[in-house]
């Protein structure tokens, strides 16, 4: 009588194992020392699939776990050839491996993925080993494990580019910041000779010209200080299709006359906390980069802005992965149909100078880039070679309201008196600041570090009227000398200096009673009119 407490798989493999004791050429119990019947028990509870083939790779011999990867029973496979139950078998690498372990009687392995009829795909392992008139195949499911490999490349991929952002970040931001302290100068001169001469004078045009040429490379530097991430932002309330809206204009000059614009702006988009200036950047970038995609062909670039929920498998996939939050993000996203761009053009696009464009280009998309990382928001590169681009993006609808307000414009030509304390390590920075202060009324005293002002401050104190403080000095920085500057007095207006944006230099100031912040280069009618705005004009004549 059958028993009932059998499962139906080994009744199944009762009447097979007399085969697979004829295959195996051990049909003598006294020559075998295992018990078919014992070993077919065993391999039942072995996790991996274990296939037998003939040399046909028809299915001789099948476990249970053999039949759960088949997801068919064991009657429908023994007896019928590999390639008949699975036609899609044929084209894959373990395939390929039976077929040599035939011809050339060496094991093989094989990994691979594998799509099953109904749609589905798993990845296997097999190992295939000679039988002298087959094939043994034993398959383990590695899918979890390629699975898990994957998101450890993926991880590993995320920390190796943020690294590299983080690296270049520093460098760009550490070259803007000197060499903003040498454009002072340049600035800071010219500005003061164009006070000295007459506006007929042959030489003032040459001068503007100078200072003109200076603020561009301040623009350049501000590029590079928003690609590390430290840009100078302006924070208030932005309806991105209404920025997109008011940008029609320049828009048609970022882009080349072959190029059609064509937008697709949402209606209703909630608002974000951004540095409009900044993303009118980002989006002239955005457009000038898809002009230059499309080429001297003719071409459209679409601009769009939408309103989208990010749950954390969407935003760990995109270009930047900084733990951003899931939630509602908006998005600004330009497309083209130019000559998109191959694994390795994307994977360095956003390189600071990386450009297969003409020498001299390469600041546009990484300062896209760090603006976008300044406003904790992520970007998306969709991209195929020869087929266009689409670059989204992506800006968090709660973000930070910290707003920043701009400085004053300087008013009517005004003097002062008193004694203003000028703290730099630069010697350019100190040397134009104090023919500033000057012209401007004002006495002037000059250090090099946070030491030596306390020292000044020690023998001047009752006559200095302000303090101008770098932020970054060797032996005292900025920092250290503004904490003892507060233990000297509490009342003296203190400006603080640097050429990073006033959220770095500021962020370990907050609620000490700073007077002030001045970024670098300045023109000397800016600070004037910052001294202005904190000593009040009824003190001095």
């Amino acid at each position: 009588m059958d028993d009932p407490g059998r499962s139906e798989l080994e009744r199944e493999n009762e009447g097979l194992r007399a085969e697979l004791e004829a295959f195996t050429g051990r049909t003598e119990k006294a020559t075998s020392p295992v018990d078919p019947h014992y070993l077919s028990e065993i391999l039942a509870f072995i996790p991996d699939g274990v296939f037998i083939y003939d040399r046909e790779l028809r299915f001789v011999y099948v476990t249970k776990a053999a039949t759960e990867f088949a997801g068919l029973p064991a009657n429908e496979l023994v007896g019928k050839k590999l390639v008949d139950v699975f036609p899609s078998f044929a084209e894959t690498e373990f395939y390929r491996a039976f077929r040599d372990v035939i011809r050339s009687g060496a094991p093989a392995v094989a990994r691979a993925p594998f799509e099953f009829p109904d749609g589905t795909s798993r990845w296997f392992e097999a190992r295939a080993y000679p039988l002298p008139d087959g094939v043994l195949s034993i398959a383990a499911d590695i899918t979890e494990r390629v699975e898990q490999e994957a998101e450890r490349e993926r991880i590993h991929a995320q920390i190796l580019k943020a690294q590299k952002l983080e690296s270049l970040g520093v460098l760009a931001g550490g070259i803007a910041h000197d060499f903003n302290n040498l454009l002072m100068s340049v600035l800071g001169y010219a500005s003061l000779a164009l006070s000295d001469i007459p506006a007929e004078s042959p030489a003032s045009e040459s001068i503007r010209q100078v200072e003109f040429a200076a603020q561009r490379a301040a623009d350049l530097c501000k590029q590079m200080l928003a690609y590390s991430g430290h840009g100078h932002f302006v924070v208030q309330s932005v309806d991105l299709s209404r920025l997109v809206e008011d940008m029609g204009h320049l828009l048609m000059l970022a882009k080349s006359k072959n190029a059609t614009l064509k937008y697709d702006l949402s209606t209703n988009m909630p608002k974000i906390q951004a540095d409009a200036n900044q993303l009118h950047q980002v989006l002239i970038n955005l457009v000038s980069n898809a002009s230059d995609a499309i080429g001297e062909g003719n071409g459209v670039i679409g601009v769009s802005t939408g309103v989208m929920d990010c749950d954390q498998d969407y935003l760990t996939d995109l270009y930047i992965d900084e733990h951003l939050a899931p939630g509602r993000y908006a998005y600004l996203e330009v497309s083209d149909n130019g000559c998109g761009m191959s694994r390795d053009v994307q994977a360095r696009v956003f390189e600071p100078f990386y450009s297969t464009k003409f020498t001299g280009r390469g600041l546009g998309l990484p300062a896209v880039l760090g603006i976008v990382r300044g406003h904790r928001g992520t970007v998306k590169i969709y991209t195929e070679s020869g087929r266009g681009t689409t670059i989204k993006v992506l800006l968090p609808v709660h973000a930070a309201d910290q707003v920043v307000a701009a400085a004053d414009a300087a008013g009517p030509i005004w003097r002062g008196s008193g004694t203003i304390l000028v703290v730099d390590d630069e010697e350019s920075v100190r040397n134009v600041t104090r023919a500033a202060l000057r012209r401007a009324g004002f006495d002037v005293l000059e250090a090099r570090d946070g030491q030596e002002a306390l020292d000044l401050l020690a023998k001047h104190g009752d006559a200095v009227r302000l303090v101008l403080l770098d932020v970054t000095m060797p032996r005292m920085g900025g920092e250290e000398a503004y904490r003892r500057i507060r233990q000297i007095s509490k009342d003296i207006p203190v400006i603080l200096s640097s050429g990073y944006n006033e959220q770095d230099a500021t962020g370990h100031f907050n609620g000490k009673g700073l007077s002030g912040f001045i970024q670098k280069p300045y023109r000397p009618s800016d600070l004037i009119a910052k001294i202005r705005e904190l000593l009040g004009e009824s003190d001095f004549g």
